[in-house]
């Protein structure tokens, strides 16, 4: 990953939503100056297992990373508090969930992906194929030129 994005900047507020599997853009926000968490690493999940959760990643055209940001993964179904202090869940009866990315529009991204790979599937003895996560969905980054802070144009 490159240099890890720093102090305020332009961000791009995506809202993402999933419903019936499929993910989707149903907002964009631009903000012209918002300071975002800093870049994160993946954790290692360890021989024979996969990197589970929910994250996005800014890429440039080579598809480099530039900015990764870890998120809550969506919850597999309501809690339910009991009056004897105990908690359990549900099973969700639908896959419906959405979230707000704040996406750090840096030098050189040329789009966001979203990257979902459930904690809840069976990760044991599964080739290396399969332990790579695949986006569930992709967004191109459409930057505006302005003119650098501090100094005239045409210098």
């Amino acid at each position: 990953m490159e240099a890890a994005h720093r102090g305020p900047g332009p961000v791009l507020r995506l809202t993402v939503e999933r419903h019936d599997g499929q993910w989707r853009v149903v907002g964009e926000t631009r903000v012209d100056e918002m300071t975002v968490p800093g870049s994160q690493e993946l954790p290692d999940p360890g021989p024979a297992r996969r990197v589970t959760g929910l994250w996005f990643e800014v890429v440039d055209a080579d598809d480099h990373v530039l900015y990764r940001q870890i998120l809550h993964e969506p919850p597999p179904g309501p809690e339910l508090h009991h009056r004897d202090g105990r908690l359990s869940r549900m099973t969700a009866a639908s896959d419906a969930y959405g979230t707000d990315l704040r996406v750090p529009l840096v030098d050189k991204g040329a789009k966001v992906r979203l990257l979902y790979v459930p904690s809840t599937v069976d990760v044991q003895g599964r080739d290396a194929g399969e332990k790579a996560p695949t986006s569930v969905l992709e967004h191109d980054l459409v930057q505006e030129k302005k003119p650098v802070r501090g100094k005239k144009r045409g210098q």
